[in-house]
């Protein structure tokens, strides 16, 4: 009597069941398909799209979406360094098309988008100084340094020669 009874309670509760629990079952049995898991393993570490294009990473720096590929060398509150195997060309194409550019400057091969601003940031818009070029020890690598522009500038210097300059002043007059 007490098999009949268990037997009974147990297929009640089977019947029972939320779907939710069974369906959560078949997902735990069911095969893996392999192709699929390594083609979006694959689709998350392309660094170009199908027409050779440069794709964005999740990683934002002062409302500027990063590309992909770039390895961190330098971080601070205003200004960043990154490292690349990326050719120039496509950083250029991707940067043009995600900074508003108002001047550019090119020097021995490097070139700088002076207080651009990313198309994408939201809220207040911060101008930046991006500048892409060729790490000189190292040719097979790029660079490319952003930089926080200040709001007001007085004397019209980039911020990086203002704070050099401060630094130069500061050993200059040390006690």
């Amino acid at each position: 009597m007490q098999l009949v009874w268990i037997i009974t309670v147990g297929t009640i509760l089977a019947a029972c069941s939320s779907p939710s629990k069974q369906e959560q079952q078949r997902e735990l049995i069911k095969p893996v398909n392999r192709l699929a898991a390594i083609k979006k393993i694959q689709d998350a570490q392309r660094l170009y799209d199908d027409e050779g294009r440069l794709l964005a990473s999740s990683e934002v720096v002062s409302g500027l979406r990063l590309p992909r590929g770039l390895k961190a060398r330098l971080s601070s509150a205003h200004r960043s360094i990154y490292q690349t195997e990326v050719p120039l060309e496509k950083l250029h194409w991707y940067l043009n098309g995600h900074l508003q550019i108002s001047q550019v400057r090119r020097v021995s091969g490097a070139t700088t988008y002076i207080a651009a601003i990313p198309r994408e940031a939201t809220g207040s818009s911060v101008r930046l100084d991006v500048s892409v070029g060729p790490d000189y020890p190292n040719f097979k690598q790029n660079i490319i340094e952003i930089s926080e522009v200040p709001e007001v500038s007085y004397d019209g210097k980039p911020p990086m020669t203002r704070f050099l300059e401060h630094v130069q002043y500061e050993k200059k007059n040390a006690y």
